[in-house]
């Protein structure tokens, strides 16, 4: 097989990320920009020199590794985390979600109020190159706002910025209140 095949099919089969460091003679622009499109996390061109090989294991397992828990737990509005069961409550209530799902609903609730772009999204949920030109944001998004309920009438808004990215906010009453009456 090829490094391209053997990428596709990691990324296909195999659910947490594995960073992929693709090591190869094939030299040319053209190539490194393609693998790095589809989903390659670096790119090497032969022959490796050693110190810049290690230097750039460390640094995919800086970016791939999952970050420190400050804590176990993290409420927001009736939310409630549980990352070391990878769970979300809702009102007590468990919400059924998948590991991309929760993985991507933790990150939204780490950062309530700042607007997170798209590819700083792709490359802390996904492990992937920020510049991939991909639509699984925006459907993982759109589900998440229908699972978790949110929506302004529950005191959430997840919002897309036209270009940019989402940010998700706790909306008021009387903010709400009032985008009803417009």
């Amino acid at each position: 097989m090829n490094g391209d095949s053997v990428l596709a099919w990691v990324r296909e089969n195999i659910r947490d990320h594995v960073p992929v460091l693709f090591a190869t003679a094939r030299a040319s622009e053209q190539d490194i920009v393609h693998a790095l499109k589809t989903g390659a996390d670096d790119y090497l061109v032969k022959p490796l020199r050693k110190a810049e090989f290690l230097a750039r294991l460390d640094a995919l397992e800086r970016r791939t590794k999952p970050q420190p828990r400050a804590a176990e737990r993290l409420r927001v509005g009736h939310f409630e985390i549980d990352f070391e069961r990878r769970t979300i409550l809702r009102d007590g209530a468990p919400v059924e979600l998948t590991q991309k799902d929760f993985d991507l609903a933790a990150f939204l609730f780490r950062n309530v109020g700042n607007l997170v772009s798209r590819g700083h999204i792709l490359e802390s949920v996904w492990g992937r190159s920020p510049d991939l030109n991909t639509r699984t944001v925006d459907t993982h998004v759109s589900r998440l706002r229908a699972k978790l309920g949110l929506v302004p009438e529950n005191g959430w808004r997840l919002t897309a910025v036209y270009q940019h990215g989402y940010r998700l906010e706790t909306v008021t009453k009387e903010a709400n209140g009032a985008a009803a009456g417009r």
